[in-house]
């Protein structure tokens, strides 16, 4: 499947489901269950106007519910990040810290060695060139 595919397949799955939250607002208020704080959310907006707010109540229940699905499907993530996390601050809290002393011997230095010497090159470089330009700029001024 290519990558079109994929984005159309994805916004074709948003409409449907877009569809039924409207189908969900529909059934709330042919039972005349309204949220008051979206009610009058709406009717201020719409600067007392009762056609407008109706459908701007409608408009503002859909994006409601797409942030309770949201907030719903993120929640079991963060509570086990979180449970996640205070497994490893117990084990920390369990386990003795041992301190070795570590010897550096002349020469043993390899910080600029590999990626992440040349990342420190770079960014020392990148900071004396705007430490010069900087200079350069107020000769100017």
């Amino acid at each position: 499947m290519s990558i079109i595919d994929k984005l159309r397949e994805a916004k074709i799955q948003g409409r449907l489901e877009e569809s039924m939250f409207y189908e969900i607002v529909a059934n709330e208020m042919e039972k005349g269950e309204y949220f008051k704080g979206l009610q009058t959310q709406a009717f201020a907006e719409a600067e007392g106007d009762e056609r407008k707010a109706k459908a701007l109540y409608i408009k503002l229940r859909v994006k409601a519910l797409k942030d309770e699905i949201y907030i719903h499907e993120k929640e079991p993530k963060k509570k086990a990040t979180q449970n996640q996390s205070q497994n490893t601050s117990q084990e920390l809290k369990k386990k003795p810290v041992e301190i070795k002393p570590v010897e550096i011997k002349p020469g043993d230095d390899k910080i600029f060695d590999g990626d992440f010497g040349c990342a420190i090159l770079l960014l020392v470089a990148l900071v004396l060139a705007m430490f010069i330009a900087g200079m350069v700029m107020r000769s100017f001024l």
